[in-house]
């Protein structure tokens, strides 16, 4: 406890102006700062594009996009001259299409070389395996070095790398360096201490945060921020000679997204397609991007402002959208239990037919109630497993509608075929024809055309059997009223002989 109060007296006397050695002196650095707009002086840079998204640069935004866009490209950095530098530091990341902690072979490769004097080049460094998270990085240079050379080969992904830094250390003095994770009010901001010395053991940290808040003494630190704004944060170091170094960065602490959306319709039968609008809003800065959590599992849906999702499973979800600002700030938001998809009933029947009359046998499933449709233009039946006769032969389309309790219907439609019981075949057409049909008993006959000789016509009931029997002797005539106010309503079959031929038609007697 003695130990560490003394040290924290150091601490607190340093902070406050006592002794802090220079432990080393920046020759040449870039942060890309304005680029590509601006681009760092006196550097040959040969991409141009940059980094801005949460976890793709190092101190703060943007960082350089090492990549042409091309597989089996050479992207190039090269430093302005200088003179003093023994170390190369700078922070970056794998932006990878494939494996872990670096590509599948072959890989890309990331080289350093070092010139006395830019033209002839000696190979310092060469990696083919490169972290995919944000790591600084340092190597060692010859003192006659004057320039710097950074290639990327890209076989797949593109390198990500800021804060490059040419530095002079003072041997046995501690150099204090660190980073920090994007600031966000009401996230936990962590610091990583980047400290480095040439001889000797750091083994002292001291923090602060430039909000007022208390010192802290820890390695790598986390630190909440409760409001947006700019602040100091100064980091000091000391070895185990008590020799201290200490540097300070400018930390934006950002608003975070205020996540909201809308969604509709919210319940509804499976398959159920609702559309989700985002409608998030921050205080200061730009929205970046989304992700849509549906509560099923799919999160598939990326930077849809509006996405139209389908449901084809029932049950109820909870629906979450997270939105990331551009300076990296994420929030999310949660309406549980927003939508209620309910499952459909499945419609279905079979059926068999004896003379004119068909048994219907329901077969659907989920259903509360049911709607029939015969499809000869009769009143709908509600029956669970109704039987209908129908007037005459042919070809029907039946359909069966199932609603289940939540409204849900699902509808299969059949065809049905009633053969003529008879089995004798019209052959209506021609210029003969027969109106009204159907009529209460009387039948105009129209031949079409002046009928000489004997004319026979003979009436059937459905059954076929023979009813009527007419003969008739026709001169000149070319129609004839047939009298069938006596008979039963029904269907009927009339068949006409004449030298014209025989000519079989259908007629219907209703009442």
């Amino acid at each position: 406890m003695k130990k560490r109060l003394h040290l924290f007296c150091i601490v607190m006397l340093a902070f406050i102006g006592i002794a802090n050695v220079n432990a080393q002196q920046v020759i040449v650095s870039t942060g890309f700062d304005g680029f590509p707009t601006t681009a760092p002086a006196g550097w040959y840079v040969s991409s141009t594009g940059v980094y801005t998204t949460n976890g793709n640069f190092g101190f703060a935004s943007p960082s350089l996009r090492m990549s042409n866009n091309t597989v089996d490209s050479l992207t190039t950095i090269i430093t302005p001259s200088f003179s003093g530098a023994d170390t190369l530091s700078c922070w970056i990341k794998l932006n990878a299409g494939g494996g872990t902690g670096g590509l599948n072979a072959p890989l890309s490769t990331m080289n350093v070389y070092e010139s006395p004097d830019s033209t002839n080049w000696t190979l310092i460094s060469s990696a083919d395996s490169l972290p995919t998270t944000g790591t600084t990085v340092r190597f060692p240079i010859s003192a006659n070095t004057q320039n710097v050379k950074i290639t990327y080969h890209k076989f797949a992904g593109n390198l990500a790398i800021d804060d490059i830094k040419l530095t002079h250390y003072v041997p046995g003095v501690p150099f204090a360096d660190f980073s920090s994770s994007v600031a966000c009010i009401g996230d936990s901001t962590s610091f990583t201490d980047h400290s480095v010395i040439n001889g000797g053991t750091i083994t002292n940290w001291a923090w602060t945060f430039g909000d007022a808040s208390a010192p802290v003494i820890s390695q790598n630190p986390k630190h909440l921020y409760s409001t947006a704004g700019t602040y100091i944060v100064t980091l000091l170091v000391s070895d185990n000679t008590l020799d201290t170094n200490s540097i300070s960065y400018t930390v934006n602490v950002n608003p975070k997204p205020v996540p909201t959306f809308t969604a509709t319709p919210v319940s509804g039968c499976a398959p159920l397609a609702v559309l989700f609008t985002d409608v998030s809003t921050i205080s200061a800065g730009t929205l970046l991007t989304d992700r849509w959590y549906f509560g099923n599992g799919d999160t598939t849906r990326l930077n849809n402002i509006d996405t139209l999702y389908t449901y084809n499973t029932p049950g109820t979800f909870t629906v979450r959208l997270g939105v990331v600002s551009q300076a990296g700030c994420f929030a999310i938001d949660s309406l549980v239990n927003l939508v209620t998809v309910s499952a459909a009933p499945v419609s279905n029947y079979s059926f068999s037919t004896t003379g004119m009359t068909t048994a219907f046998t329901n077969a659907a499933t989920g259903a509360a109630t049911y709607d029939w449709n015969f499809g000869d233009g009769t009143a709908h039946a509600t029956s669970t497993d109704p039987s209908h006769t129908y007037a005459a032969p042919g070809s029907y389309t039946v359909c069966l509608t199932a609603t289940s309790a939540n409204s849900c219907t699902d509808s299969v439609c059949k065809n049905v075929v009633i053969a003529d019981p008879t089995g004798i075949k019209t052959n209506e057409g021609g210029r003969l024809s027969i109106s009204p049909n159907p009529s209460q008993g009387l039948f105009n006959i129209n031949f079409g055309e002046a009928v000489e000789g004997s004319v026979s016509i003979k009436v059937y009931s459905i059954l076929g059997q023979e009813v009527r029997n007419f003969e008739t002797r026709r001169t000149s005539a070319a129609t004839y009223v047939l009298d069938l106010t006596g008979s039963d309503k029904g269907v009927y079959f009339i068949q006409i002989t004449s030298a014209k031929g025989v000519q079989t038609t259908r007629v219907s007697i209703s009442r």
